[in-house]
Parts: C-alpha cells; structure tokens; sequence
C-alpha cells in the first residue's frame, strides 16, 4: 500500500500566491476529485459546500472527516513548512481561484491560508455570501492581524463544540 492511499497531497495558492503542498489524511476514492462537479450536479451541496451524500467517500473517511482527523497532516504545513497558518482562508488551487474577482484574491493571498477556515466562523449557502464573510475578515485581520485570529479560533470553536460542525 503506498502513500497515496493513505495521505492526499494537492497544490494550493499560499501567501503572495506562491504554490505550496497541503496534506490531507485520504477520505475518498482515489482520483476522487475528477468526479467532483459530477457529484455536486447529482446531489447538490451542504452549509460547508461539501458534496451532499458523497458516494466518494470511503468507510473510514467519513469518520476521519466528522471528527476533523483527516485535518491532521495540515499541522505539518504550520509547524514545518510554515506555508499555513491555524485560521484563515482555506487553501484553495489555482484553479479555485479563478471563480473570485481578481481584487478579492489579492487581498486573500496577502496572507497565509489556514487550517480552520474562516467560513465556519460563519456557515454560508452560496458563494457571494463566503466571499463577504471572508472579506469582513480579511477586512479585520488588515487592522488587527492577531486579535482577529483569536477572534475567529473561538467563534470557530464554537461551531464546532456547540452547534455540532462537522463534515458528514
């Protein structure tokens, strides 16, 4: 059994736009990603746009993802590679980005992407509302980097220990 099976390993757009590896305990399928947009016309999306129902995922990933375990090997990326930070803007690829306005993604990669995205600070159903939830925070973060963080981390917290966040 080689790595790829147990670890997913994928290219995002870090700080200033500089591509970095983010790492990922394995949830799905392998080459489970060329079937995404076919599984979300098929299914629709959750609060988190996720894939509702997703037929990818294998037995163990779901568990791995309900409790945040596949997150893990991201502590690598913060700790190691110092490409991500704990709360931010998920890492997204190049490709991702190419749906924002060219303004927005600027501002998004002045920073480092983060392990605890701030959408879940607050849970959005499209993506005009991420966009202006992420923006409030990197309007925020502009004026107090360290205490909106802190900010976040617990409003994220929150979520997850009191309203129950959790991938399904």
């Amino acid at each position: 059994m080689g790595l790829d099976y147990i670890l997913y390993r994928r290219e995002a757009l870090g700080k200033d736009g500089r591509k970095i590896r983010v790492y990922k305990f394995r949830t799905m399928e392998l080459d489970a990603e060329h079937s995404w947009s076919s599984v979300v016309s098929a299914n629709g999306r959750d609060e988190l746009g996720k894939p509702i129902n997703d037929p990818r995922l294998t037995r163990i990933g779901k568990t791995l993802r309900r409790y945040w375990i596949d997150e893990i090997p991201q502590l690598y990326n913060i700790i190691i590679s110092r490409d991500m930070s704990l709360v931010g803007i998920r890492p997204r690829p190049e490709e991702d980005w190419s749906l924002f306005p060219e303004g927005y993604k600027e501002s998004a990669l002045k920073h480092k992407p983060g392990l605890m995205g701030v959408n879940y600070a607050r849970l959005n159903s499209s993506l005009d509302e991420m966009m202006e939830s992420e923006s409030q925070y990197l309007d925020k973060k502009e004026e107090h980097p360290l205490l909106t963080d802190i900010e976040y981390f617990f409003r994220i917290l929150y979520q997850i220990i009191f309203r129950g966040l959790r991938s399904k």
